[in-house]
């Protein structure tokens, strides 16, 4: 996301309106479009509630709740104002509905809810075409929970659906099933995403890891190009990280139409577990696809903890950086191209001359000042010969100890813990200098050194003992 382009501008406006707290998404798509990703992953503990949802259309899903192990259901609550919205024009069989709480008759140990997946503005319909829906969802929309939620007493999610729609979740299968999955409430306050939809499925193991990868209508027949596409990507960040950063990825591509780009716009949704959506042309050749930076870029938000509004600078200046690094590590690119890239977007950056502090930047500063730093840490530790020989060293060690992670994280907490890790003060140094500054840094110098950094990391392992 580091240009200007008009088309990928309206994209973000369209997906922020998305995006906003509550909202639910209809995606209406033609017939050839959509991927999503899903896969096996570790089972957690014991269940305690099991959830069986039923779609016979995708205007609405009748939730049934039943207690496996206690005398009685608990008292549940909302995870947004969209559940309670919805749900107090429909019918409930065992509940009473007291403000954001369903209360369940004496003795009960079964009863259901309906929510619906229309009305109050949250559907909206912004992609068009002659043939099948695609639902997206937002978890949290039709999830009402128990207040011993956690990760020691996690959910049970079974999906009953009509025929030819299948579901894509970001939540690990109960071993021996294939539509039953546990949830725990990994940043249960962030927009999540559940996807229904005709799509081929298909799970790709990454060393420990897994990365789900569904193909949607018509697109069914490409199934395989975008697997080797988001497999190559996703190898690219393992290798540059010394493992690929969390244990499971979903990760969802919707073909849209009329794009300009191959891939026109992407973001990640953390809320409940990690979800990579991409909205690509259904006509970009795999060559197309594997030369554009968004994937990557992408990815590489996974490998760092969510870090807030007042991260979102370094969140989006590391992706910025390795949407470079990793596809110059792969050999997508070479060290100079990916270099120039960064020089480019460096020096458009510097011309906008915006000044203030970095967390109420405007979107280039915002995108390109860590980026800048990402390099001088690099540099600074080669230099220094320490424990961690990159960014991407430290950043991988991070993540083998502490994602996912159920919180935000601070910027200097996240900083903190690389320094601790690593045993130097390179991290919370730089870090303060550039949060400090005013204005877009130098970058001169720093530039002058990067292929020969991205070089050295080539011939290099990330993989820590």
């Amino acid at each position: 996301m580091d240009s200007a382009h008009g088309y990928r501008e309206a994209m973000c406006r369209m997906i922020a309106v998305m995006r906003q707290p509550g909202a639910l998404r209809r995606i209406l798509v033609n017939a050839g479009m959509t991927v999503a990703v899903l896969g096996a992953g570790p089972a957690p503990g014991a269940v305690g509630l099991r959830y069986d949802v039923y779609l016979d259309t995708l205007d609405a899903a009748r939730v049934e709740v039943r207690c496996e192990d206690c005398s009685q259901l608990p008292t549940l609550h909302a995870l947004s104002n969209a559940a309670v919205r919805r749900l107090q024009s429909t019918t409930l069989e065992g509940w009473a509905l007291h403000e954001k709480r369903l209360s369940p008759a004496a003795g009960q140990k079964r009863a259901s809810y309906v929510e619906a997946f229309h009305g109050d503005g949250a559907a909206d319909r912004v992609i068009t075409g002659r043939s099948k829906a695609v639902l997206v969802t937002d978890p949290r929309e039709w999830l009402w929970v128990p207040d011993s939620w956690s990760h020691e007493r996690p959910l049970e999610v079974a999906f009953h659906l009509p025929e030819g729609i299948e579901v894509a979740t970001p939540w690990p299968l109960v071993r021996g099933t294939d539509e039953h999955y546990t949830v725990v409430p990994w940043l249960r306050h962030m927009d999540g995403a559940v996807v229904f939809a005709p799509m081929t499925r298909r799970a790709v193991p990454l060393g420990e890891a897994v990365v789900r990868i569904s193909v949607v209508g018509a697109a069914m027949p490409r199934a395989d190009e975008y697997a080797t596409w988001v497999v190559a990507c996703a190898r690219a960040l393992a290798d540059t990280f010394g493992r690929f950063p969390v244990p499971l990825t979903q990760v969802v591509v919707m073909p849209v139409a009329r794009a300009r780009e191959p891939v026109p716009f992407g973001h990640v949704v953390r809320g409940l577990g990690n979800t990579v959506i991409l909205y690509i042309d259904p006509v970009a050749t795999l060559a197309e696809l594997q030369a554009d930076w968004t994937l990557t870029h992408e990815l590489s938000h996974l490998a760092h903890p969510f870090l807030g509004e007042q991260g979102r600078w370094l969140a989006e200046g590391l992706a910025g950086y390795y949407q470079n690094v990793a596809r110059a590590r792969s050999g997508v690119l070479t060290a100079a191209t990916a270099t120039a890239n960064l020089q480019r977007s460096f020096t458009a950056t510097a011309k906008e001359d915006d000044r203030g502090p970095i967390d109420e930047a405007g979107r280039m500063r915002t995108y390109w000042t860590g980026a800048v730093m990402a390099l001088d840490m690099d540099i600074q530790l080669a230099a220094a010969k320490g424990r961690f020989p990159s960014l991407a060293a430290a950043m991988g060690e991070f993540a083998r100890h502490n994602l996912p992670s159920s919180r935000a994280w601070r910027p200097d907490d996240y900083m903190a813990e690389l320094d601790r890790l690593g045993g130097t003060r390179i991290f919370s140094t730089t870090y303060q200098r550039y949060f400090a500054s005013t204005e877009f840094p130098p970058f001169a110098e720093a530039i002058s050194r990067a292929a020969d950094t991205f070089t050295r990391q080539n011939h290099s392992s990330n993989a820590l003992d």
